[in-house]
């Protein structure tokens, strides 16, 4: 089942699956609204498309969860995001522009995320439940997942290899064969399904 969110800055309803990957970028693309992260030396756009969240890589998975760590809302509460049950309406989250503050409230310009300094562009209102829903259980979820020696999602390569039993887990994105004129005979493509 997939969560249906107002969002204030496009207007229009956005459509998070129900998914801890989906959620967690989720999230990510929330404070990517919040705080200027696009314009690092990184590209992160990969990062927060959650509409797209199956095809995410391993290494994109990990590097977002450690992103996310960096971006953990105990730190930012107060400081560009604020918890406001009342500014929320129906609403787990809103957005706000920086220079729209009511007066009894103050932000940072800037933060540091990791070693990098970066700008605070809007100010975000949230409700406990986004935090719980978009950060805490996702979270919880990986610790959870990479904790657990028998569920990890990256086993060693030679165990994989040395054992018969052992199945790979099928990929999202799918192999798909397709008709072709030339005399090259590779006719495999890779596409996501989504």
């Amino acid at each position: 089942m997939a969560l249906v969110l107002n969002d204030k800055d496009s207007g229009s309803n956005v459509i998070v699956p129900n998914n801890p990957t989906a959620k967690l970028m989720y999230y990510l693309n929330c404070m990517c609204k919040v705080l200027n992260l696009y314009q690092t030396e990184y590209d992160i756009t990969r990062l927060t498309d959650f509409r797209r969240y199956v095809c995410i890589s391993d290494e994109d998975l990990a590097s977002m969860i450690i992103l996310c760590s960096y971006l953990d809302p105990g730190t930012l509460t107060d400081v560009c995001i604020f918890q406001d049950e009342v500014a929320c309406g129906n609403k787990v989250n809103t957005f706000c522009d920086v220079n729209t503050l009511p007066k009894n409230m103050a932000a940072a310009k800037s933060v540091t995320v990791g070693n990098v300094k970066v700008k605070v562009l809007k100010i975000m209102f949230y409700k406990m439940a986004f935090i719980e829903t978009y950060y805490v259980e996702p979270l919880a979820y990986f610790i959870a997942l990479y904790d657990t020696p028998s569920s990890r999602r990256q086993q060693p390569q030679q165990t994989i290899h040395q054992t018969d039993n052992v199945q790979k887990p099928q990929s999202p994105c799918k192999t798909v064969r397709m008709t072709n004129n030339s005399k090259n005979n590779d006719n495999r493509s890779c596409c996501c399904i989504l």
